[in-house]
């Protein structure tokens, strides 16, 4: 039973129980942090303006503190940026072949910090199927396959999205097909929602406010 208590001059308290209190401060804390409300999703789109036009890979825009670098195959100038000449792309388009003149180009979407979704229109010059496999580090986290369609536009054309995990890097490769384009990037980028900052700081605070009143004497 001694082991138990902490005893000071006037005054007797269960060690344990201090323990008990800053376990639960942190199981609830750590609960907190790794439930589903506590990240709210940010979109954030790259249309690449910053960028040069005729510019080749790589090159890279800053959005809301995220930043995504594209990096094609045959860099240096494996891919370019230029203005959209499809009717259902607008804005500005990455596509092969870029200066260096290489077909069959894989390009690379690299984010400065992980994102959860990701989304951009695209054509391609044949029938072929558009793939997107989502990196993690160096780890695949999944992939996609989309066929575009023909329609306003003379080269088949749609939209690649792939979501609901989260990863750091996208590659996009068309094996059938020696040249295809993407148009803007839209991404979610996790935010932590304020309330999360709020209840683990009031729970520190009182953990803090327990030790001090129960070795003060």
């Amino acid at each position: 039973m001694c082991r138990h208590l902490l005893i000071h001059p006037g005054r007797v308290f269960a060690v344990p129980i201090l323990k008990r209190i800053f376990f639960a401060c942190m199981v609830a804390n750590a609960g907190l942090l790794a439930a589903p409300h506590a990240v709210n999703a940010k979109t954030i789109y790259f249309d690449f303006s910053n960028v040069t036009q005729g510019s080749g890979t790589p090159f890279s825009e800053t959005v809301d503190g995220l930043t995504a670098k594209i990096t094609g195959s045959g860099d240096p100038g494996g891919v370019q940026l230029g203005s959209s000449f499809f009717n259902t792309i607008p804005g500005n388009i990455i596509f092969s072949p870029g200066l260096s003149g290489q077909e069959n180009q894989v390009i690379t979407v690299s984010f400065s910090s992980a994102v959860t979704d990701f989304s951009a229109p695209f054509a391609t010059i044949g029938i072929g199927q558009l793939t997107l496999t989502a990196y993690s580090g160096s780890s695949v986290v999944g992939s996609i396959s989309v066929a575009g369609t023909l329609g306003l536009d003379s080269a088949p054309v749609g939209t690649i999205q792939f979501g609901g995990l989260t990863f750091d890097s996208v590659v996009l490769s068309d094996s059938q097909d020696p040249d295809f384009a993407i148009g803007g990037i839209s991404v979610a980028s996790p935010v932590p929602e304020p309330e999360t900052y709020s209840t683990c700081l009031i729970g520190i605070g009182l953990m803090a406010c327990v030790l001090r009143r129960r070795t003060s004497v």
